[in-house]
């Protein structure tokens, strides 16, 4: 009887850690869980999810202390605690303790804290960076014709630094440092 007991009790604790897709009409609360997929249309609140394949959100989301391998996301956005390799974001994005292992693309205002990350293409007029590391960050042209700007203070370190327009300007603020080449924009000390 005892055995009975336990094999019911592994297939019930399988079943707690299935990968399943998750797909989300409305407004969406989500609190823990591996997926493998998920697809939210509404405004979402993520806390504690996992997912292995890939994540598209149409609407605001806030996502806490979660990690993906692909996000994609069109609406304002604010990362806390969250790990993924590869984002794409069209709207407003606010970064703290974020880390990339891949590919960041924000169409949008960007304000990032604490975070790290590989490779960062923006297109904004303007891009706050606090005390965060990116090894390759680039300015792509924005369509309004308006100069861009890249603020960057405290601690932060980027590598290499590229705009596309030619008429960047990078505002350095305290121990904020650029380590590699920077190539389209004038770096202004404050």
């Amino acid at each position: 009887m005892k055995f009975i007991y336990l094999l019911l009790s592994i297939f019930i604790s399988s079943l707690a850690f299935a990968e399943e897709d998750l797909n989300i009409m409305g407004p969406a609360t989500v609190k823990s869980g591996k997926y493998n997929n998920i697809s939210i249309m509404g405004p979402s609140t993520i806390k504690n999810v996992t997912a292995i394949g890939f994540t598209n959100i149409t609407g605001n989301s806030e996502i806490y202390s979660s990690n993906f391998e692909i996000i994609e996301i069109v609406g304002p956005s604010i990362f806390k605690d969250v790990k993924y390799t590869d984002t794409s974001i069209i709207g407003t994005a606010k970064f703290n303790n974020v880390t990339s292992k891949g590919k960041t693309k924000i169409i949008g205002l960007l304000v990032m804290n604490s975070s790290e990350g590989k490779d960062l293409e923006v297109v904004s007029e303007e891009t706050t960076i606090n005390d965060s590391k990116i090894e390759n960050l680039k300015v792509l042209k924005n369509n309004n014709k308006k100069d861009q700007k890249v603020i960057i203070k405290g601690k932060t370190k980027i590598n290499n630094i590229i705009f596309e327009s030619g008429t960047g300007v990078i505002e350095v603020y305290g121990d904020a440092q650029i380590s590699g080449q920077v190539t389209g924009a004038i770096v202004v000390k404050k």
